[in-house]
């Protein structure tokens, strides 16, 4: 959190327009906005401020958003006592959603994955909830059980 108390939200985004987009569905007094184009320049921003969330574009001009999510969750195991990281939730953007995006931004532990574009509503409540812990990813897997029906004596 802030020195004013408001939730600090780090947007990485390379498009203007997607930025303002965010600008003005996100600002209340409740957020301040920190915008970054570049993910070098995000994961700067990272080590220097404390941040409570991070939305991230997948395609950036330098590297992947993905990419940016692995270097956080890198340095969390690393530097245990940074405490601003720890558990730092993410949200993932994508205009180009794949299968194999949506797995490995699961496998990171993002907060929310979704696909753009997205009702303003729609981002304005995933962020308050992930900001207070009670989003829940509605996951699409299935459990199969097996049972081995020779091993049940009867």
């Amino acid at each position: 959190m802030g020195q004013n108390g408001k939730k600090t939200i780090l947007i990485i985004d390379d498009v203007k327009l997607f930025q303002l987009f965010l600008k003005y569905t996100l600002s209340s007094s409740e957020y301040e906005l920190i915008f970054a184009e570049r993910g070098k320049e995000g994961l700067d921003i990272i080590m220097k401020k404390d941040i409570d969330l991070l939305i991230v574009d997948v395609e950036l001009p330098d590297i992947s958003g993905l990419e940016v999510v692995e270097k956080v969750r890198a340095l969390n195991r690393d530097m245990e006592s940074v405490v601003q990281m720890k558990d730092l939730p993410v949200i993932v953007v994508t205009a180009y959603p794949t299968e194999k995006v949506r797995i490995q931004a699961e496998r990171l532990g993002v907060s929310a994955f979704l696909t753009k574009p997205f009702e303003k509503e729609t981002i304005r409540k995933i962020v308050r909830q992930v900001l207070e812990g009670s989003y829940k990813v509605s996951s699409k897997r299935k459990l199969i059980l097996c049972v081995d029906l020779s091993l049940i004596h009867i």
